[in-house]
């Protein structure tokens, strides 16, 4: 066995000093990556909302956008409104407001038009 070089050695009492340092400091964060879905096209029975100029396709609360190689599924749109909220949901109160949440969507009563308003999430 041929004998390691000295800068091979080097490096590997480098790695092994610092390894455990470097650990301890390391800062862990989570990303959620999501997944991208196309499917051909969206299932029978999808109706049809304008969203701010955009059309989506929707069925069983997914909403699809088309694209060029068929129906993407888009998480649920800022501005879409619901006359029911979804089963499920949970009620949250923050300062003087009073959200519903299920799957990471908020939505908001609108008296004016008696019907949930999907909002950005509260601060």
């Amino acid at each position: 066995m041929k004998p390691l070089s000295k800068n091979l050695k080097l490096i590997l009492l480098a790695a092994i000093l610092f390894l455990p340092v470097n650990e301890t400091f390391a800062q862990v964060r989570a990303v959620k990556v999501e997944k991208t879905v196309v499917v051909k096209r969206p299932p029978a029975g999808c109706r049809v909302v304008k969203v701010k100029k955009t059309r989506y396709h929707t069925h069983k609360g997914v909403y699809y956008v088309k694209v060029r190689n068929g129906y993407k599924i888009v998480p649920t749109p800022v501005g879409v409104t619901l006359r029911v909220l979804p089963r499920g949901c949970k009620k949250l109160v923050v300062g003087r407001r009073v959200y519903f949440v299920k799957n990471n969507v908020y939505y908001r009563y609108n008296n004016r038009s008696r019907a949930y308003v999907v909002v950005t999430r509260p601060v």
